[in-house]
């Protein structure tokens, strides 16, 4: 008992000792895996992407090819895949290299419209993983639109089934990892593998527009209770602001920048 014990901890310490590996930012350029496909999953991308980033709690990686830049996403938190799949990864890339975003390129995935993701936490999923994958999934679907600003030709809200040269796919696995891709092609962000030089991108999730947040659902339950005879007592209204501040708290907007040269 004690050697298997012995051997969990120093599984442990592995694992957590590969995790401290991974840079916040990645640090390297990199050539997209061959054969990619943006379909929500993983698999091209190895078993560990580039870089961990604490402030957003999310995994990623970007690389290049000739022709797109990429970008992939991991999460596992239930807080920030719900954050994800109804408030976005928006991504900015700055050609100057400055760390602003007047004028760059910006594109978001997920953008919803008058509609809501609604991933259950473990404890209430499906107990089947492989059924609550396929639910999760099915949930996924409803996201429909891209947004885009600064890109010369290109709408600010454009269809996931777009012509433009910007491809996403979203997914779930059976473990709940969350994985969401992007391909931009590099003409839409004046980009060129010929001429390279580093620029600025900065990383957003559940960022303005159309941020997520629990704000719009406890202004109802206030409405109703202000238009109900006897509502609710000054207690039940204390309790539900307490709770609009921390789930508030659980769907800020967090963000960081890096910088990338595009790889030859």
């Amino acid at each position: 008992m004690k050697k298997l014990l012995l051997f969990f901890f120093a599984g442990l310490v592995v694992v957590n000792a590969q995790a401290q590996k991974l840079p916040n930012v990645q640090q390297v350029s990199l050539r997209v895996p061959n054969n990619i496909k943006i379909d929500g999953r993983p698999d091209e991308w190895g078993k560990t992407l580039q870089a961990y980033n604490a402030a957003t709690e999310i995994n990623y990686s970007v690389a290049n090819d000739d022709k797109n830049l990429y970008l992939v996403v991991q999460a596992t938190s239930w807080t920030v895949i719900t954050n994800i799949a109804n408030g976005g990864i928006k991504l900015a890339v700055q050609k100057t290299g400055e760390k602003n975003d007047a004028g760059a390129p910006v594109i978001k995935f997920p953008y919803m419209v008058k509609s809501h993701i609604m991933i259950p936490p473990k404890g209430q999923a499906n107990a089947d993983a492989d059924a609550a994958m396929r639910e999760d999934n099915k949930a996924l679907t409803k996201a429909k639109w891209i947004y885009t600003s600064g890109i010369t030709g290109v709408d600010s809200l454009i269809s996931v089934y777009n012509d433009r040269g910007i491809t996403v796919a979203h997914g779930v696995d059976i473990k709940r990892k969350y994985t969401l891709e992007m391909a931009i092609d590099l003409s839409l962000l004046n980009l060129s593998v010929v001429n390279a030089s580093k620029f600025s991108y900065h990383l957003m999730v559940n960022a303005e527009p159309n941020r997520y947040s629990f704000k719009g659902i406890m202004n109802v339950v206030k409405s109703i209770s202000n238009n109900t005879p006897g509502g609710l007592t000054a207690a039940q209204l204390r309790n539900i602001e307490g709770f609009e501040n921390s789930t508030n708290n659980s769907t800020a907007t967090t963000d960081f920048w890096g910088e990338y040269t595009l790889a030859k």
